[in-house]
């Protein structure tokens, strides 16, 4: 079976806690909406990726910072 990541679509990303409690584990609080908003304010940014392939899609959020590119960061 053959798995692909994608980004997720606006329509996705605007329902996003609801489809992320599908979810094979029910979703967690670190990959909620209102948690990739919270850490935007401290310069992370969130990438909405829906992974498929297996039974159901699974919805994930991945963080990034400019902050982790650079050699003092922690």
């Amino acid at each position: 079976m053959s798995h692909t990541v994608r980004y997720a679509t606006s329509e996705e990303i605007s329902h996003w806690d609801e489809l992320l409690v599908r979810n094979p584990d029910g979703g967690a609080l670190l990959q909620t909406r209102s948690f990739a908003l919270t850490k935007a304010l401290s310069g992370w940014n969130a990438l909405y990726v829906v992974c498929e392939g297996a039974s159901q899609p699974v919805y994930c959020l991945l963080y990034t910072s400019d902050a982790a590119d650079e050699e003092d960061s922690v």
